[in-house]
């Protein structure tokens, strides 16, 4: 993580996360929030990876800021459990992550396309992704 951060990860900071309510069928609800402007202005670090990511329990992705290198990971979740089974809330976080924890995570992704469930059900996309996760690990030696 480069330790001068950009006017675009400045305003980011380490972890930014909005949450809100989606309303019932007739109601008004919450205002729906959104992250910062300056979060649609990091972009994918390689779209190949995308259907591994799409495809988990909470959406996620893996971003980088060409300003300045910054790595992101997002998540999109909508947990269970309130004391309302009707509501629903979605969070959505963006966290700065560093080449270690970048790793991780597409080490953890060429792990899970090889579990026969992912194979099974994205059998097509299993090469694409395979490639794409090992081209970023050997570029982050």
């Amino acid at each position: 993580m480069n330790k001068k951060s950009c006017t675009i990860c400045k305003k980011l900071g380490e972890e930014c996360e909005v949450g809100y309510l989606i309303p019932l069928p007739g109601e008004k609800g919450e205002e729906y929030k959104d992250l910062p402007k300056e979060f649609y202005k990091l972009e994918k670090l390689d779209s190949d990876l995308e259907p591994y990511f799409k495809s988990q329990y909470e959406p996620m992705d893996l971003l980088i800021c060409h300003k300045c290198d910054n790595y992101y990971h997002y998540r999109e979740r909508t947990p269970g459990g309130s004391e309302d089974a009707m509501r629903t809330y979605v969070y959505q976080t963006v966290e700065r992550i560093d080449k270690k924890e970048l790793k991780k995570l597409l080490k953890s992704a060429l792990k899970e396309i090889k579990r026969e469930w992912w194979g099974k059900n994205y059998k097509k996309d299993i090469p694409k992704v395979k490639a794409a996760a090992e081209k970023l690990l050997e570029e982050l030696k």
